[in-house]
């Protein structure tokens, strides 16, 4: 007997779906916003991470001076949170926000930037179901936004902190 040799195709089939019918379970529609949400977030990320590394640059290599000198830092670090408010005049909250422009809050920017990078590629994707009808989708996505923005705006707050 010959030896049969699986055929190779050059594309696998997409997923049937769970009833066994031939209907793919994504659609072209359903790719493109995929690949819409995927690309926010990966230009988001590359953007964030060049913004941070540069502002971490421009700090420790001094061209924009910190908030907080090194020499004050250094003595803060193992303070109780706000004994280290107290003694750095260190901002609580949203309050670092105009603090931006110093070296120390520039690298902070970076990172709040990455953190809202979810957000953006969120926004993205809400004309793209909307357009496709896909009110559930739409929904989710539009809570999470509000979710999101309600937990960094801290009008809502559990606990001590």
């Amino acid at each position: 007997m010959p030896k049969q040799t699986p055929s190779k195709s050059p594309r696998s089939p997409k997923p049937l779906s769970p009833k066994g019918s031939q209907k793919p379970l994504a659609s072209n529609a359903d790719e493109r916003i995929n690949h819409l949400f995927a690309g926010t977030e990966q230009w988001g990320a590359r953007i964030g991470f060049w913004f941070s590394l540069g502002a971490l640059l421009a700090y420790l290599v001094g061209w924009i001076p910190p908030y907080i000198p090194l020499e004050t830092l250094t003595h803060s670090w193992g303070l109780p949170v706000n004994q280290y408010l107290a003694a750095t005049g260190a901002p609580h909250g949203w309050d670092w926000l105009p603090l931006a422009l110093h070296g120390d809050y520039l690298a902070l920017a970076g990172v709040a930037f990455l953190s809202s990078v979810i957000i953006f590629s969120y926004l993205a994707v809400i004309p793209a179901y909307w357009r496709k009808g896909d009110r559930v989708y739409l929904t989710m996505v539009i809570v999470q936004v509000l979710v999101f923005v309600l937990a960094a705006s801290h009008l809502l707050t559990v606990g001590g902190h």
